[in-house]
């Protein structure tokens, strides 16, 4: 009963994410602002960022991972035929939210999912100095202020969503084997699949966010709510090819081999950088004067 219970709220928040009710592929993105307008808006996501050419503007207190440490007491993976969708159940208590640093209030843990491609060399949505890596993993959270994501949606401040990049590694990584346990049983289906729970700090994402990189966007799916504060860990985190091919098992919708959107143009867009020195965050920026 409570994995009928699981799945009835995991696909009522895919049918948020997709409120349209039109599906939509990856095999002509351009096309997909002619249904769904917010695509073809000024400031989406994903973009390129460019590290070099910083300028310093001041201070900002460190970024708090508040909860992670913290493993809920059910955890859900399910494909939804454009990735696949992990999420939990905590304790009131124990919900994982981030607070400080470019944030101005909590941001609640919705849920996460990947971006990959159909090789090793292309996969991530972001790109790094024009690079891309094999792997892009988005933890998705939404301002407490606003309740809900589906209300959270609405507002250009309403979503903060960590992007990390992953590289290939023989090492491989410990957290993406217990969800890749789970990737048999969800790659042809749709029905959600129960994993082993585990604390989202397995990911190291605190260590990774020591540099990050800000900016405000989208969403990189459609409806492409413009309602995202992206927070982008320079350094990368582990995943071995074996892992990768696992992810490339995956039957997505249409037939697609990947599911990363091409990045977009600044459009006058800031980029702030981040890093940690000790306790202390030091804020530069880095304003393009080449759109990409």
């Amino acid at each position: 009963m409570l994995l009928f219970y699981i799945y009835i709220f995991i696909q009522l928040y895919l049918q948020e994410i997709n409120s349209s009710g039109t599906d939509f592929d990856y095999k002509d993105t351009c096309k997909w602002a002619k249904e769904f307008p917010m695509c073809g808006e000024k400031f989406q996501s994903p973009i390129n960022i460019k590290i070099p050419n910083l300028e310093s503007l001041g201070e900002l207190p460190p970024l708090k991972w508040n909860g992670y440490e913290n493993a809920p007491t059910t955890m859900t993976l399910v494909n939804s035929g454009h990735s696949i969708t992990l999420t939990g159940q905590w304790d009131d208590n124990n919900i994982p939210y981030i607070t400080d640093g470019p944030l101005t209030d909590a941001y609640i843990f919705e849920q996460l999912h990947f971006h990959w491609g159909p090789n090793d060399s292309v996969g991530s949505e972001h790109k790094m100095n024009g690079n891309s890596f094999p792997l892009e993993m988005h933890m998705v959270h939404f301002k407490k202020e606003y309740e809900t994501f589906s209300n959270a949606v609405k507002y250009s401040d309403g979503l903060t969503v960590v992007g990390l990049f992953f590289d290939i590694s023989p090492m491989g990584s410990e957290a993406l084997t217990a969800i890749l346990g789970g990737v048999s049983a969800v790659s042809s289906s749709k029905d959600p699949f129960e994993l082993d729970p585990f604390e989202l700090s397995s990911f190291n994402v605190a260590i990774a966010a020591v540099q990050f990189a800000t900016y405000a966007g989208s969403l990189t799916t459609p409806p492409c709510s413009q309602s995202v504060i992206w927070i982008l860990p320079i350094n990368t985190l582990n995943v071995s090819s074996k892992q990768m091919k696992k992810f490339r098992n995956i039957e997505l919708n249409h037939g697609d081999t990947h599911n990363y959107r091409p990045t977009q143009p600044l459009n006058g867009r800031s980029i702030h950088i981040f890093t940690q020195w000790s306790k202390l965050y030091m804020c530069d920026v880095y304003r393009s004067t080449t759109e990409t």
